[in-house]
């Protein structure tokens, strides 16, 4: 029999984090990062470091327009991507984040790769449920399986639109990708509304196991992109979608500031990806300035707070932590995850009347060590060879079983 201190172990080694990747996350939320900066820092510094960003943004766009997670990964119960670099829906938000780029600097060495990539969105939408949406990883697949990518997508083609100056071309597909994240929608117990992760189709439940699955990080996350696309096409659906997100996302909020991470079953998740709690804190304030709600502003606050307490190191946040201990689960420095605090916390401080200089000085040499290692490092989300082969090892003796049963 297998000790727990052993499975531990194998489990550490099969999970082993892969060294060395560049992901487009790093690279868009670094820009992001940076905006947020130069809003409240505008030296000629941070300017010229953002322009560098940006333009490795622009290099790492695949010549079909679309962006490259930087890595293999499952997004659904045997789903993967099918060519080693393949532009899945989530990384358009590098678009959103070179269109606000250029509506601070006007740089226009980033207009052609807006251009490709505003046509890459609208040549993978497709029909669904009376409106518009975009598949996940549309190369792979052409059905709707995972709907967070339709979020990803409205903010990348509204603020694309604004910037190539083709609103009226767009404003139909735009109305349609709303009605669609509006009729996705469900109302929660506790107040407001949220959306499954998974699309609640037939076809979705019957190959999911955890077809019911809460991401509340995700929703945060999309509660942003929505906010985004408002303020460029501000439809009175976009704004109810707003108001009934904010309410659920701070209906779950505890005094502590924590939020769960998924709810599947109605088992609550313990363990905090700061990555994606972090990203909470930009869809609060951009929703709080939008529908005039000073809660919004409030638990951001409690956001930043909590992860300040419990996941900076020093030099970096650490990954993950446990909400029952306190205590980091993972120690290792993700530039991928830490692009993401960076983003939400220089929101934040931007956005306070006076902001602490410590803590701005605190992200920026968290930032430089990313910089420093062009924006590589350590990823834990990505599908190695070790998970492959243990994935089959765990599956194989299950599926042989069950061919048994049946005899």
């Amino acid at each position: 029999m297998i000790t727990l201190g052993w499975k531990h172990r194998i489990l550490a080694f099969v999970n082993a984090p892969e060294d060395g990747v560049r992901s487009s996350q790093t690279l868009y939320e670094s820009l992001f990062y940076l905006l947020e900066r130069a809003q409240a820092q505008p030296a000629e510094s941070v300017r010229d470091e953002t322009r560098r960003v940006a333009h490795l943004i622009v290099a790492s766009q695949l010549p079909d327009g679309g962006f490259d997670i930087g890595y293999n990964f499952r997004f659904g119960r045997g789903m993967e991507k099918s060519h080693s670099k393949e532009g899945t829906t989530p990384e358009v938000l590098s678009l959103t984040a070179l269109a606000l780029y250029y509506q601070r600097y006007e740089d226009a060495d980033v207009l052609e790769a807006l251009r490709r990539g505003y046509d890459w969105i609208r040549s993978h939408m497709v029909s669904a449920a009376g409106g518009y949406a975009v598949p996940y990883a549309p190369l792979t697949s052409r059905e709707v399986h995972i709907t967070n990518a339709t979020s990803f997508a409205l903010s990348a083609l509204a603020c694309c639109a604004e910037v190539l100056g083709c609103r009226a071309e767009v404003e139909q597909e735009i109305q349609g990708m709303v009605t669609f994240m509006q009729g996705q929608l469900q109302r929660a117990e506790v107040g407001g509304a949220y959306w499954p992760y998974f699309h609640q189709t037939d076809a979705v439940l019957a190959s999911e196991p955890g077809a019911d699955k809460i991401d509340n990080y995700h929703i945060g996350q999309q509660l942003y992109h929505h906010c985004l696309a408002h303020k460029v096409f501000p439809l009175e659906e976009n704004a109810a979608i707003i108001r009934a997100v904010l309410d659920y996302l701070i209906s779950l909020q505890d005094e502590d500031g924590f939020i769960p991470y998924t709810i599947k079953s109605g088992k609550v998740s313990d363990a905090v990806d700061t990555w994606g709690f972090s990203s909470t804190i930009t869809g609060f304030l951009s929703a709080a300035e939008i529908c005039g709600d000073e809660r919004g502003k409030v638990a951001a606050g409690r956001v930043a707070d909590y992860l300040w307490r419990h996941a900076w190191s020093g030099e970096h946040f650490y990954p993950i932590v446990s909400h029952a201990s306190g205590q980091p689960l993972d120690t290792h420095f993700y530039p991928r995850s830490d692009a993401w605090v960076l983003h939400a916390l220089a929101m934040e401080q931007a956005q306070l009347p006076d902001g602490d200089a410590s803590r701005w000085d605190d992200l920026r040499r968290c930032y430089e060590k990313m910089a420093v290692n062009d924006f590589r490092g350590l990823e834990n989300h990505t599908l190695t060879p070790r998970k492959r082969l243990f994935g089959w090892a765990v599956m194989l003796p299950l599926a042989l079983r069950a061919r048994l049963r049946k005899r």
